[in-house]
Parts: C-alpha cells; structure tokens; sequence
C-alpha cells in the first residue's frame, strides 16, 4: 500500500521527495507554487529564477518551470499562456536573461513594473479577455 507522498508524487511526476517539500514551503511563502521542476535541482534554479523576477517585478504572479533542459515562464497576471520559453543553458548566474526576457513581456502589454490590481483590470483587453499586445 503505497503512502499519500508516493500518490502525490506520482500524481505530480516528480522524482524526489523533498521537491513536494520544498513546493508546500513556497506555497506558505509565497501564496501560491511560483517555481517547479521533477527534481531537487531544477526546482532549486527554476526558485532562483523566479526570485529575480519576483524582486524587480512584484506583485505579479509568475510562474516558472524547468524541464528537460527549458525554462518556461509564465505571467498569470496577464493570461496563463503569456510568457517566454528559454534553454537552461543560456541562463546567467545575475538572472540579467529572465529579467530582460520579463521586462519585455511586461512592456508589449505596456503593463508597470510593479502590479496592483487597478493594472491588470484597466489594460487593454480583447471580447475574450486576453489581453492585446501594444505595439
């Protein structure tokens, strides 16, 4: 009979289970889950990423994971497939890649560095409620 932490790490297909450990720390710090990864070290950069992102751009909720060697990241203030994919190769030790790539998604909306709710209910919004890239 397998235990609760091998159903959820099943259910979550991740290696380690000091990944769920660290994700429920993140959750009561955070509010919400803002970095993933399958293993202990893609979740330790994939939370050093999100850091950067989170310490120059606040009160947005980003989200990033790593996988196979890819960053993806996601802004879910903006919509839930708005966001950037990058090579875990590329990625510096200063996190100057995803806060330039992060700026960049916040200005093709013409969204402020730091969010308040006001933002994101007054931005440009399509019939759908996505929001429209300003160009």
């Amino acid at each position: 009979m397998s235990t609760y932490r091998e159903k959820l790490r099943e259910l979550l297909h991740v290696d380690d289970l000091r990944v769920i450990d660290e994700q429920q720390r993140m959750a009561r710090l955070y509010g919400y889950v803002p970095a993933y990864g399958s293993n202990l070290p893609d979740l330790s950069l994939a939370a050093e990423q999100v850091g950067w992102l989170l310490k120059d751009f606040p009160g947005y909720p980003w989200k990033v994971q790593i996988r196979d060697g890819m960053l993806q990241c996601l802004n879910e203030a903006l919509h839930g497939s708005y966001g950037f994919k990058e090579l875990v190769r590329r990625l510096d030790n200063d996190g100057k890649v995803i806060r330039r790539y992060g700026a960049e998604l916040l200005r093709r909306f013409s969204m402020p560095d730091s969010c308040r709710v006001d933002d994101v209910l007054s931005a440009k919004s399509d019939a759908r409620g996505n929001l429209v890239v300003q160009r």
